[in-house]
């Protein structure tokens, strides 16, 4: 694929023609040619009136002008607005909304768990495929495949058409189109931006995603931590060195005095070494760590995004850059079973495990695995200060990828945009064969509206379908 840029359109087509020679002087020199009816040229351009450009020259012939081209899943108009997109994925997702109902009816494979989990494996998926590139086109045009988005999760739920599209997407516990949209922006621009490490400054898919975020949370997206690498560790980089020898000789809920036996036997082996203890701790939205080597025992405040393994696996990365090359060995405790066999198996693309397997081949130091709140005196201080840290300032750093991720899908759940309260089950209605669920809302406007979603229920017999109570026979649920 070729891209030319230019403000000007007859300049542009000067730079294609010279690209398109370029080419085919280089397919020349290897021994095939460049086919110009099976190429095509898409002028992008936002002006309404364009003058007319002569054709793309070939050795073979003209290249042909189109009005959208289809690249990587995702269509591409002349105006890059997205329109032929969003038509296109509407009309596919359209035919796949109809294989709910033929998985639904009266199966009992065909629960509200299992359509919403096709729902998102299929129509979901096609319809956020490229978002990096298609979230840059206006509401407008994204809203047009939202009705289909809707009706998707109206038939998993077995709701009559007339119910309230919010009452429907609170009881099947989805986001709405718009919540929904961003969460998956905000999972690709922070899995792009991770792995931008020759890249200065944001992306514009990342800067997308930071203010769709801002305007449906009022939460602002942290700087995302860029990896080192994307796959495996290499197969020269040396074995770190991690010691589980504790963990076999004791099991979770064994006394303090027999751990406290283990652990002074165990580490007469490091007599020589110098010793550091870590820790990390969540509460809430605090979020801390601690290291205690003997000679600086200190604190961080992590932001608030953070999970309990990045604070973790931070106190680790903070004790190791301390240690010098050449110098005492060192060992590092940390009652952090996951870290230390994320660090062992080699395979995590978490950026501060990275930086820890980096550093333990520099330094050559030892990390070893204790229990955690079983009075090892230097793991119980290294708790205290991951604890206290809430006295602390927040310590501006990049916060790893999956965090933010994990975090934005929180904050999406409880944003004040977002129809939510508590589901009150009403009694079965005889007259209309209906069962009636009542959702509270907080809808702008109507502070407590009750939004009333209605669930088709079909008596049968007892053949198939949901239990009921006794001498009342089964009751399935029929999806429209």
């Amino acid at each position: 694929m070729l891209t030319t840029v230019s403000k000007f359109p007859i300049t542009n087509r000067k730079r294609t023609q010279s690209a398109v020679a370029a080419v085919e002087a280089w397919t020349s020199l290897h021994g095939f040619q460049l086919a110009g009816n099976k190429s095509n040229v898409l002028h992008i351009t936002r002006r309404y009136r364009t003058p007319e450009l002569r054709d793309i020259q070939t050795d073979t012939g003209p290249i042909s002008s189109v009005q959208h081209a289809r690249i990587l899943g995702v269509t591409i108009d002349r105006r890059f607005n997205f329109l032929q997109h969003m038509y296109n994925t509407r009309l596919s997702t359209e035919g796949m909304n109809r294989l709910l109902n033929l998985i639904g009816g009266h199966l009992i494979s065909g629960s509200r768990s299992t359509l919403i989990q096709v729902h998102r494996a299929t129509i979901q998926a096609k319809m956020f495929h490229g978002v990096g590139i298609t979230s840059r086109a206006s509401e407008a045009v994204k809203r047009k495949i939202e009705p289909t988005f809707t009706a998707g999760i109206r038939r998993a739920s077995g709701a009559f058409r007339s119910s309230p599209v919010k009452a429907v997407l609170v009881e099947a516990g989805q986001l709405p189109f718009g919540h929904a949209e961003t969460e998956r922006l905000v999972n690709t621009a922070c899995r792009i931006q991770a792995k931008s490490n020759n890249i200065s400054g944001e992306l514009l898919a990342f800067k997308r995603a930071r203010d769709q975020l801002e305007k449906l949370t009022n939460e602002k997206l942290p700087e995302v931590e860029r990896t080192t690498r994307t796959g495996g560790r290499s197969w020269s980089a040396t074995t770190p060195k991690v010691d589980w020898e504790i963990s076999a000789h004791v099991r979770a809920g064994d006394p303090a005095s027999k751990v406290s036996a283990v652990f002074g036997n165990h580490i007469e082996n490091y007599k020589n070494f110098w010793k550091i203890y870590t820790d990390g701790s969540v509460n809430g939205e605090i979020v801390g760590c601690g290291v205690v080597d003997g000679i600086n025992n200190r604190a961080h405040h992590l932001p608030s995004q953070c999970s309990i393994f990045s604070a973790e696996a931070y106190a680790i990365m903070d004790a190791l850059k301390t240690i010098e090359v050449g110098g005492q060995p060192a060992v590092i405790f940390s009652d952090s079973a996951s870290v230390l066999a994320a660090v062992e198996g080699g395979r995590s693309r978490h950026p501060w495990i990275q930086v820890i397997e980096a550093e333990l081949e520099r330094t050559s130091a030892t990390l070893c695995r204790i229990p955690g709140h079983a009075n090892i005196r230097g793991n119980e201080e290294a708790d205290r200060l991951a604890g206290s840290a809430e006295e602390l300032e927040i310590q501006q750093t990049a916060v790893p990828a999956e965090d933010i991720k994990r975090w934005a899908k929180t904050k999406l759940r409880l944003s004040p945009s977002r129809a939510s309260g508590g589901l009150e089950v009403d009694k079965y209605n005889n007259n209309n064969n209906n069962y009636e669920h009542t959702i509270t809302t907080d809808a702008p406007g109507k502070p407590g509206a009750p939004l009333t979603t209605r669930l088709l229920l079909v008596a049968q017999g007892s053949t198939s379908g949901f239990s009921g109570a006794p001498g009342h026979g089964r009751f399935p649920l029929m999806r429209l």
